[in-house]
Order: structure tokens, then sequence, then C-alpha cells
């Protein structure tokens, strides 16, 4: 019975492995015994900035002024493979419903003080279409990392290109006074078969973080490792987050010890 037990083992083993290396071939990808070659315990790997771009529109989609009063700052990768002067924030997603995330610095200045978010459509001639969403957010007593997530209601399509913008009003000593505005882009997009392999063999949430990150799916990235550390913020995570916003094509590396604010 042990004999019998133990061959059975093998031939599960066996053939997961077999699955594995069969993906990992018609992917391109690296394999080793153990199975696709994920980064495991220390970092996520390589953030793959997407071949797309944000798009060139009627409706800007540059940067403005100092990260809001230099108290705010996009946790979105800006795109500059594709925009070399004032390049915008942009990301992909998959996601129906992808939360956007913002470092704040915390000054006690402007504690309480009112963000309006807004989303809207991209028309196909870059104008802005139907208001997807838009609320009014307060700005923590302290700093850290807060998130702007969005209702069942506000669904995005496959396909559709999604500009967010933000704004507050700076206090009268800033340099910026009259008040201060980012924004940026969203495009959602549907996942390959390639892809959907690569995620299905994807064990942690680490994991699945890297097959996103080297997809340059930034928005589910990101999301995935922020709700694993809100539910349990392990070393693992915390090195992966660390990697993943201090990538040198993400450029946040400056904001990576910041806490997540509930």
């Amino acid at each position: 019975m042990a004999r019998l037990t133990s061959l059975l083992k093998v031939t599960v083993f066996s053939l997961a492995l077999s699955l594995e290396l069969t993906i990992a071939a018609r992917l391109g990808l690296p394999a080793k015994a153990g199975g696709l070659n994920f980064n495991r315990g220390v970092t996520i790997g390589v953030f793959n900035p997407p071949d797309r771009g944000a798009p060139t529109t009627a409706v800007g989609g540059a940067t403005r002024g100092s990260d809001l009063c230099a108290e705010v700052k996009p946790l979105i990768p800006k795109d500059t493979s594709h925009h070399r002067e004032n390049p915008p924030y942009f990301g992909l997603a998959l996601m129906e419903r992808p939360t956007l995330f913002f470092h704040v610095k915390g000054s006690a200045k402007y504690t309480g003080e009112t963000l309006y978010f807004a989303l809207n459509r991209v028309d196909a001639d870059g104008n802005l279409g139907e208001l997807v969403y838009e609320t009014n957010l307060s700005l923590p007593d302290r700093g850290g990392v807060m998130s702007v997530s969005l209702p069942p209601q506000a669904t995005l399509d496959v396909g559709q290109s999604y500009q967010w913008y933000l704004e507050m009003t700076c206090n009268a000593d800033s340099p910026n006074a009259e008040g201060n505005s980012l924004e940026g882009w969203i495009d959602r997009v549907d996942r390959t078969p390639d892809l959907a392999d690569r995620l299905e063999i994807a064990r942690t949430p680490t994991d699945r973080a890297t097959v996103y990150a080297e997809a340059g799916i930034w928005f589910d990235a990101i999301d995935t490792l922020a709700r694993e550390r809100l539910d349990e913020d392990t070393p693992e995570l915390k090195a992966a987050w660390d990697e993943l916003l201090g990538d040198s094509d993400v450029g946040l590396g400056d904001v990576v010890e910041a806490s997540l604010l509930d």
C-alpha cells in the first residue's frame, strides 16, 4: 500500500511538472524542476512597460502642477517611452474596477482637505465622454498610501480608454494657491491565452503580481500586493511591493516605505 501511494505521488508530480514545462515552452519562458522561474521570497522581477502608450488626445493627459500641492503623488508609472515631454501617468488594467493608489504626505495643514476625483470615458477622437464616477475624498491625518476604489456600477469596458482626474485647493501660502490638479489614463485590456496560462500556475500572490508586472499590467500587479498586505503584511509581500515600486521603469522608489492606509 505504501509503495502504491508513493507511485501515485510520483505520477501526480510528473503530470504537474509536464504541464508546467509545456506551458513554459509554449510561452518561451524558463522552467526549472520546481516549475516556472518565479522569484520566490525576495523580489517580484521586472515591470515591463506596455508597448501601447497613453492616448494622444484632445483632453491633455499631462501632469499638471507639483503632485497636488506636493502633498499627493499617484502610484502609477509615467509613460516616458511614448511621451518624452511632460509624460502622463498611464497604466493597463485587466480588472473591470481597478483601484487607484496615491501616496499622501499627511501634512498637518492639509488634514481633512477635500480631493475631487473623477473618471471619464474617452472617445475615439480623444475627447472626454461619459462621466463614469466622481467623488470627494478627504486627506488623512497621517502619511501613507490611500486608495480610490470604484463602486460596483462603475465598471470599465475592455478596449476602452479612461481618464482619471484629481483636484484639490492648495493653502494660501502655497505657490499654487489657485488650485492644483493631476490626471492620467487607464486602458482596460483583455487577458491573452498566454497570460491566462501563466496566471493559472501562479501559486502565490507574489507569483501573480510577477505575472502581471512582466506583462505590463500595472493596476492588477499593485492591487494584488496591496490587498494581501492589508490582510497580512508578510516580509515576502513587503519585498515584492518595494521591488515593484522601486523598479527603474516605475520610478516610485521614494515612497516604497509608506504604509498602506485602511
